[in-house]
């Protein structure tokens, strides 16, 4: 019997992720809490943070870029401790899921994003 064929993660995922390095905020029990918006797409992003929620845990996110903050709510779908350190203690990653259709401003984000991205690497790329 053949063996079934491996598909990566980026091969399952339905939107592409765009790397990005943006600031986040949300509330939880009162308190304001922050991260950094690591990669995002139409359907979510990857958060890192130093506080971690469990899979389940829904918030409103405030993200922000040059512009304008961006507000969607979203759920977690995965949590990780991560092997960064730094003086202020360590880091935690989660993923969240949108919880709906991306609202319009969140769109422009990631489509913003993502020329940012396309422009950095063609810059960085040697002409013959």
């Amino acid at each position: 019997m053949p063996r079934p064929k491996k598909v990566s993660i980026d091969a399952r995922r339905i939107h592409r992720r765009v790397g990005c390095a943006l600031s986040a905020r949300w509330s939880y029990a009162g308190a304001q809490e922050v991260g950094c918006v690591q990669n995002l797409s139409m359907s979510g992003f990857c958060l890192r943070t130093r506080s971690i929620h469990p899979p389940g845990f829904t918030a409103v996110f405030e993200i922000y870029d040059a512009r304008d903050q961006v507000c969607v709510e979203a759920r977690v779908t995965w949590a990780r401790e991560i092997q960064a350190e730094s003086s202020a203690g360590l880091w935690h990653e989660m993923g969240l899921a949108l919880a709906g259709d991306p609202p319009a401003p969140y769109q422009r984000l990631v489509l913003t994003s993502d020329i940012a991205g396309a422009v950095a690497e063609l810059e960085a790329t040697p002409l013959n």
